[in-house]
């Protein structure tokens, strides 16, 4: 999964990790750079903040973080959001219910599934 956040950022994954990636250009080819791992993604999503936030000009008062964590907030909330929605109709297309990770997939070695199609996830 990408989660595109601009077109300088974007947050990629794979069944163990969620990775920051910054836009780069070079010698007139685009490349997604990585530049950090992480176990869940509240902690990449904080990572970026903190990235965004050290290059930011000027002299801010501590009022200045309000509209910061509330845009963090939702942030997480949509992207929680997002994931949840992501993870549901993936169990639906491997024939499963419940609320477990999508990639303990029973067959995972095979890539099939209980509707017959080849996996998705993972592949």
């Amino acid at each position: 999964m990408i989660i595109t956040i601009n077109d300088d950022w974007r947050l990629a994954s794979d069944p163990l990790q969620w990775t920051l990636q910054k836009h780069k250009l070079v010698k007139g080819e685009e490349r997604w750079r990585s530049l950090a791992f992480f176990g869940d993604l509240d902690r990449a999503i904080c990572e970026l903040v903190r990235r965004r936030i050290r290059i930011l000009p000027g002299v801010y008062g501590p009022e200045a973080l309000n509209p910061l964590v509330t845009s963090l907030n939702q942030l997480r909330d949509d992207t929680h959001a997002a994931l949840s929605t992501f993870r549901t109709e993936a169990a639906a297309y491997h024939g499963r219910t419940g609320t477990g990770p999508i990639w303990n997939c029973p067959t995972p070695n095979a890539r099939k599934h209980a509707n017959g199609g080849e996996c998705a996830i993972g592949a």
